[in-house]
């Protein structure tokens, strides 16, 4: 009776919670460009990073008061030493990739509509400091489901570690090589880190607002009951609720990563072919 009664009541509460995120989206979005300029500040960093390689300079240094450090693979300071682009070509392609985005959400239905439109916003807004964030949720979001998932991961792993855990899904599935292919790739990807000089890394992560912050313990509860609920019950979803909740330093466009799992699309891999539905 109750499950009856909840699936008349959940297509009328989901277009409404849908219209809503639209409208504060919409509202959000307006002031946001309103307030907010194009310029490269996050997007700074990858640049300075890919001039200091080229001038011999150490990959990683610590960063003034109130300064962003690089902290990424060294493969990504490289590309920027190879190909420096240009400030308003960089910005264009993470807005186009912020919409790329939230489209296989928005297409999955009411609550994919309401997910998508509220995290739109933030995704804009880390486009519009140039933060390489919009492109690598994109990669994720059009590539975990699909044979080149081993790469989307390793390249987003590269960048901010933590995507790495996405590999617990192809482990619980027992797709052994997508999960091998995945940390060689990886490992291929981090490894040059250790010819450079680590002493100023940037790995604090005080004033973060994630939960390790608030309290490690209840931190290391959270990730390790996830981790548990998706080797039991494997699927991108809650996969990226455990990316996201593992940020020991949480940001407010890390939410993006709840994009990875909404919407049909193709899971190709070792026992699990065509179509498949990874919706909350």
């Amino acid at each position: 009776m109750i499950e009856r009664v909840t699936a008349a009541w959940r297509p009328e509460w989901s277009r409404y919670l849908a219209t809503v995120a639209i409208i504060f989206a919409v509202g959000f979005t307006v002031f946001i460009l309103l307030r907010q300029s194009w310029v490269m500040s996050d997007g700074l960093v990858y640049r300075e990073a890919g001039e200091r390689l080229r001038n011999g300079e150490p990959l990683y240094i610590e960063a003034a008061i109130g300064e962003r450090s690089y902290r990424y693979a060294p493969w990504f300071a490289f590309a920027w030493m190879l190909a420096p682009v240009p400030d308003w070509l960089w910005l264009a392609a993470m807005a186009v990739c912020a919409v790329l985005a939230v489209i296989p959400a928005m297409r999955s239905g009411a609550l994919g509509v309401a997910l998508g439109a509220l995290i739109f916003p933030y995704l804009l807004i880390a486009a519009m400091g140039g933060h390489v964030q919009p492109a690598m949720i994109a990669l994720l979001v059009f590539g975990v489901t699909r044979r080149w998932g081993p790469i989307a991961i390793a390249v987003a792993a590269s960048l901010k570690a933590l995507p790495l855990l996405y590999v617990l899904v192809y482990l619980a599935r027992r797709q052994w090589g997508m999960a091998a292919v995945t940390l060689v790739l990886t490992a291929i990807l981090v490894a040059p880190i250790l010819l450079f000089d680590l002493r100023n890394f940037p790995a604090d992560t005080s004033g973060a607002w994630g939960l390790f912050e608030w309290s490690a313990i209840l931190w290391a509860i959270v990730v390790i009951g996830l981790a548990a609920f998706v080797w039991f019950r494997p699927a991108w979803l809650p996969a990226s609720v455990l990316v996201m909740l593992s940020i020991p330093k949480f940001v407010y466009y890390d939410v993006s990563y709840l994009l990875v799992g909404p919407g049909r699309r193709t899971d190709h891999g070792a026992g699990t072919t065509g179509p498949v539905a990874d919706s909350p």
